[in-house]
This record gives structure tokens, C-alpha cells and sequence, in this order.
């Protein structure tokens, strides 16, 4: 995963949305002020007023305390310019006039502020759903990203261009991770849905771009990333060849998942990986897990992290059951991050 950011004049910026809120507010709830866009007036907007906010010892604003941490003006300020750079909230207007630039500055504070919460508190609890990002994996998001620059721009040209230090470029890359990753840990949590459930489903939210192909697949996995030795790997792959002999033989593939696979997760429930379509695995995983018909099992499957047999049950043309586990899941992290954000202490001075 790359960084998102903001681009130059005249450069198209890739990925994703800037910051987890836009995972966050995925099931969008427009504010009060999103409501009015974009055909509202910017002068309409109160500017942004920080003159009652405290002051440090050194003197500077604080903006707000974030469950003990502290949000300084100069902080909003550069989130403020970089957002606008990136055109993260494409809702509203561009300002023409310097009155409209003030109120554009008003009406932008609240998301970009919402924006920042969202960073502080999930690098602060994302431990409690198991979820870490290492400083091995926010270098390479940074190293992506600056190979996706133009040639000689790096983050840490954009980090000094709008005032934000290369330790507030990695808690960037940290939560676009960590929102990712999060939602994820929901899966197990949503039930198989009746056939009811899924017509009701897909009258209200299934659209064109949810069409297309889905399997029901399991595995069994024998792990051996790229990074492990070659005794290793070798080890992996011989164990994982005489487990597919034995399934060639006519063993019984919950059996086999339950005894060897070492992906700990999906082997209690018989190597089950639910409803997936393309992209959610390893481009190599799917290039043979799609062309597999209900009922068949592969040949050993190489990814980076290791070597899999594949059991595909059910193929569907359409993605409706991949779209509902999406939707529910998306629902239940935005429903632990909401009590979340409830439980913790927000002191926000403007």
C-alpha cells in the first residue's frame, strides 16, 4: 500500500483516500455543512476562529487534546493546506475571493479535525483488535510512494511543503494501514445471511459495479514467505506436496485443513476463506482459484507468503454475497470506532 498525497499542479495523485476517515465515512453521513454542498456560498462559512484556544508554554495555540494528546495550530494549519493540496473534500467550492477563502478555511476545520482524531485514536487502539503496523511496513508504503512521485519529488519535499515533519508522514501511511487492516478483523463476525436477507440487500445497495464473479474457496496453507530460507521454503513445499497426494487419494479435505494448514484462522473452520472475488488474494492465488470449477481442488498454489491448495465449493456469477460480507463488515468497524471515539476524552477549543 502506497501513500496517498497530495499532488503538484498538473499531476494526477494515485490511491486511495487520504486518511482512514475516508474508510471511516465509507457509508457517508454528510455533515450539517456537507448537506449544503457543493452548491453552497463559502461566505456562508464562519472563518476559522482560534483566538480562545490556549496557549503552551512556548506560547503556541492548542487547538485540542485528543485523549492526552495535543493538537498545536500549527499542526491543524499544515493538515488544513495539505488536505486542500490533495482535494481530499472535492465537495466544496473552489474560493475566488479572499472572504471565501476565509469561509472555505471555516468549513474545511471540522472534517480535516475529524480527520486527525481518526489518525491519533487508531494508532493509539488498533492494538486492541490485534491490528500493528511495523516501521518495516510504513518504510516501504513511503517507498512506494515516492517511486509513484514525479521524478525528483519525495515525501519529504511534500512534508516540509506544508509544514508537517517526515514522523507526521509516517502516522499517515500508519493509518491508511491500520484502517485496512481493521476492518478486516471484522470478517469472522458477520453470519452467512439467508436468501432473504441477500434480496432485501441487494434491492437497496446492489449496483452495476457489483457485478461480476465470486467463489466460495478454502484452503489448506503451508507457510514459506519469499523471505524465508530455501530449506525452508523447500520444507514447505514438500509437506504441502504429500498433503495434496493424500487428497488426490480421496482424503477428506476439512480433515486435512484441520490437521496441516497453518493459517489458523480459516483451519478450524475447514480451511473456509467465504465468498471472495478478484483482488481480495494474491494475484496468483487467483489466477488458478478462478478458473477452478465448483467442486475441484488445485495443484499447489505459490504466493508470497506461501504455498496453497485450493478447494473451490461454489462459483456464482455476480458478486452478491462478497458485497454483502463488505457491507456488514464495514458496519460493524464503523460501529466499534464510533464507540470507540464515545469512550475517549475530545477537548476541542474552536
Amino acid at each position: 500500500m502506497a501513500l496517498s498525497l497530495p499532488a503538484p499542479l498538473g499531476f494526477a495523485a494515485k490511491g486511495s483516500a487520504l486518511l482512514p476517515q475516508g474508510q471511516l465515512r465509507a457509508t457517508k453521513t454528510p455533515s450539517e455543512a456537507e448537506k449544503h454542498l457543493p452548491n453552497a456560498d463559502l461566505t456562508a462559512f464562519p472563518p476559522l476562529d482560534l483566538s480562545q484556544c490556549p496557549r503552551d508554554e512556548r506560547g503556541e495555540r492548542i487547538v485540542a487534546i485528543v485523549d492526552g494528546t495535543t493538537i498545536t495550530e500549527k499542526r491543524l494549519m499544515a493538515e488544513l493546506a495539505f488536505a486542500r493540496a490533495q482535494q481530499v473534500f472535492t465537495q466544496f467550492p473552489v474560493a475566488r475571493t479572499k472572504q471565501e477563502e476565509l469561509g472555505l478555511l471555516g468549513a474545511l476545520s471540522a472534517p480535516v479535525f475529524d480527520q486527525l482524531v481518526d489518525r491519533i485514536l487508531l494508532k493509539k487502539y488498533a492494538s486492541q483488535r490485534g491490528v500493528t503496523v511495523t516501521e518495516a511496513e510504513i518504510d516501504i508504503s513511503l517507498e512506494k510512494t515516492n517511486r509513484d512521485l514525479p521524478p525528483g519529488e519525495k515525501v519529504q519535499d511534500i512534508a516540509v511543503r506544508y509544514g508537517l515533519s517526515i514522523n507526521d508522514m509516517r502516522d499517515l501511511a500508519r493509518a491508511q494501514i491500520l484502517g485496512a487492516r481493521l476492518e478486516d478483523t471484522f470478517a469472522d463476525e458477520v453470519r452467512e445471511p439467508t436468501e432473504q436477507e441477500l434480496l432485501e440487500f441487494a434491492s437497496k445497495y446492489v449496483g452495476p459495479a457489483d457485478q461480476g464473479e465470486e467463489i466460495r474457496a478454502y484452503h489448506i496453507f503451508f507457510a514459506a514467505n519469499d523471505q524465508a530460507t530455501t530449506q525452508a521454503i523447500e520444507q514447505a513445499e514438500r509437506m504441502a506436496t504429500e498433503v495434496l497426494k493424500m487428497l488426490r487419494q480421496g482424503a477428506d479435505f476439512c480433515e486435512l485443513a484441520l490437521r496441516y494448514s497453518q493459517d489458523h484462522k480459516t483451519a478450524t473452520r475447514c480451511g473456509d476463506l467465504g465468498y471472495i472475488i478478484r483482488g481480495k488474494m494474491p494475484p496468483s492465488f487467483d489466477a488458478v482459484a478462478f478458473k477452478l470449477e465448483a467442486g475441484q481442488i488445485s495443484d499447489l498454489v505459490r504466493t508470497p507468503k506461501g504455498f496453497h491448495i485450493i478447494y473451490v465449493r461454489e462459483k456464482h456469477r455476480g458478486c452478491l454475497r462478497a458485497t454483502y460480507f463488505r457491507h456488514k463488515q464495514r458496519e460493524l468497524y464503523l460501529r466499534w470506532y464510533q464507540q470507540l471515539k464515545q469512550s475517549v476524552k475530545i477537548e476541542k477549543f474552536f
